[in-house]
């Protein structure tokens, strides 16, 4: 599990945040953007909280490595292809911050 950031406007969504990991990580070339799952932080996905909705604001979540959203791939199969991200079928696939 690896973690990185993507850059996005102050004014974004999670759909917006999902569309910008998908394509800086050509692992998930095959993975619509909506199939990502993101949590608000670690905390929330080791806690299996409610993930983040696509029409949440990402103003004030991922302002920081401590405090990035969590991206999750499910186990997919798409066009009878399974879907499969570090060796796994279904994994946290990183840790994501957010800079305006």
């Amino acid at each position: 599990m690896g973690s990185d950031m993507v850059r996005l406007p102050a004014d974004s969504f999670i759909a917006d945040f999902r569309d910008a990991v998908k394509a800086k990580n050509t692992d998930l070339k095959d993975i619509p953007p909506r199939f990502l799952i993101v949590y608000r932080n670690k905390a929330a996905y080791e806690n299996k909280e409610l993930n983040m909705e696509e029409d949440t604001a990402v103003s004030g979540f991922g302002d920081s490595k401590k405090n990035a959203l969590v991206v999750m791939v499910p186990n997919l199969k798409l066009e009878g292809i399974n879907v499969v991200v570090n060796g796994r079928n279904s994994n946290v696939f990183g840790y994501f911050g957010r800079n305006r």
